[in-house]
C-alpha cells in the first residue's frame, strides 16, 4: 500500500471516471482509492471536469469502439480497461485501440489503485502475467523469458 501513496497526485485527489455497468467495479474502485480520489460513475464523463483517468469495463461489447467513444468524450484522459479475468486477446485489442493499460478482477485492489494513478501520469501498464504471453504471441517465434520472476 505504500507504493500507492507515493503515486497519488500532489495537487490533491484524482478524478476517476468509471465507465462500467457492473456496480461492484465502481465499489471496488471507490474502496481501493478511498479519499485519494473522486469517483464519477456513468456512461458520460463528469460535466465540466477532465478525468485523471478512465476505468472502462469490457462487458462483451467491441472494446475498440468503446475506447474510441471514451476518447471522443474525454480526449485527454488515459483509459485503463478492466476485464473479469486475465484475457490476452482483450488486453491486445484494448492496447491497439489506444488504451493505456489493462487490469482485471483477479488483481488486488491496491494494484488497480496503483495502475489508475500511474496511467494518469502517462504510464502504459500491463499485468506482468500477461506481458510474457502478449510478447510471446505477437513478437517472438519462441516464448521469451522475463528477467524478473
Amino acid at each position: 500500500m505504500t507504493q500507492v501513496k507515493e503515486h497519488v497526485h500532489e495537487e490533491g485527489p484524482i478524478l476517476v471516471w468509471v465507465n462500467c455497468s457492473y456496480e461492484e467495479v465502481t465499489l471496488l474502485t471507490r474502496e481501493a482509492l478511498g479519499v485519494k480520489a473522486y469517483i464519477h460513475s456513468g456512461n458520460e464523463p463528469p460535466e465540466g471536469e477532465t478525468p485523471s483517468s478512465v476505468l472502462l469495463c469490457s462487458n462483451g461489447e467491441d472494446i475498440a469502439s468503446r475506447i474510441r467513444r471514451v476518447h471522443a468524450l474525454a480526449p485527454d484522459a488515459p483509459i485503463l480497461v478492466f476485464g473479469q479475468r486475465e484475457e490476452p486477446r482483450l488486453a491486445t485489442e484494448a492496447l491497439r485501440a489506444g488504451a493505456c493499460g489493462f487490469v482485471h478482477a483477479g488483481m488486488r485492489p491496491e494494484q488497480i489503485t496503483l495502475a489508475l494513478s500511474l496511467v494518469s501520469e502517462g504510464e502504459i501498464l500491463i499485468p506482468k502475467n500477461l506481458l510474457g504471453e502478449l510478447l510471446g504471441q505477437r513478437l517472438f517465434t519462441r516464448r521469451p523469458k522475463l528477467l524478473d520472476p
